[in-house]
């Protein structure tokens, strides 16, 4: 143990969260080897049997050394018990016993992600009829804007769409693509608390109506390769409503 004052350059060395405001008089630093350096911060012990009981709970790397985790004394108590109330919940939650959390976790995470995987082929198959459907619509009916509002997929469902439309393969990992449509294509999914929307088509249509469309779902967002989007603060029956009749007024 040393002691210094508060301006000596040796407590640099220490580490601290920083002394108190109305700290005064010498501070003490406790050295463990060249392991460790501390300033004390008490509570100090007039034997160590007043611990009770010191329990190392983990260790982690941290800059080339080593950090110990620990509790003592009545910590030791008040970290059992809560430690003990969580695993009861989670028994109650899982099923399970203690000794099966571990593997019924791993379970639970492996189920989720092969039910991720299949949302996400899902939400692919129907990205493709959707964009097969509205390339259909826009050929039979010659036109010039059109719309598709989803409120439960994720964004990769609107790029899929989108590679449907310009005839590229929607299978294609590349995300990057850039869309040169003749006509206006807007995609929306979320609902009113949020969502997102892409808006592609010519220039003129995008410094125009496309601005529009952005102002009336608050977008926040920029148009990158010749399509805008973005995230909206809100999609709602009544936003849409007007959506439709936008697209109604450019098919005239």
């Amino acid at each position: 143990m040393s002691v210094f004052d508060q301006d000596a350059p040796e407590l640099k060395e220490a580490k601290t969260r920083g002394l108190p405001d109305d700290m005064t008089g010498k501070v003490r630093v406790i050295s463990i080897g060249n392991l460790d350096k501390n300033m004390c911060c008490g509570t100090h012990l007039k034997n160590t049997s007043e611990l009770q009981s010191i329990n190392i709970l983990y260790q982690e790397a941290f800059k080339g050394n080593t950090r110990i985790w620990f509790v003592a004394g009545e910590r030791v108590r008040k970290t059992l018990g809560l430690i003990n109330n969580v695993q009861r919940k989670v028994t109650t939650i899982l099923g399970r016993n203690l000794m099966e959390h571990t593997t019924t976790i791993q379970d639970l995470q492996k189920s989720l992600t092969n039910f991720n995987r299949t949302v996400k082929t899902l939400s692919t198959d129907l990205g493709i009829a959707i964009g097969q459907k509205l390339l259909s619509e826009i050929n039979q009916k010659n036109l010039k804007a059109i719309s598709y509002h989803h409120n439960d997929v994720s964004p990769d469902f609107m790029t899929v769409v989108l590679k449907v439309l310009a005839g590229n393969d929607p299978l294609s990992k590349k995300s990057d693509m850039s869309y040169q449509f003749p006509y206006l294509v807007v995609l929306s999914i979320g609902d009113a608390q949020g969502g997102h929307i892409k808006i592609c088509g010519p220039e003129t249509m995008l410094d125009t109506v496309g601005v529009e469309i952005a102002q009336l779902f608050e977008v926040k967002g920029k148009n990158i390769k010749g399509t805008f989007q973005g995230k909206a603060a809100s999609i709602t029956p009544q936003k849409l409503s007007q959506l439709e009749k936008i697209i109604n007024h450019l098919n005239q």
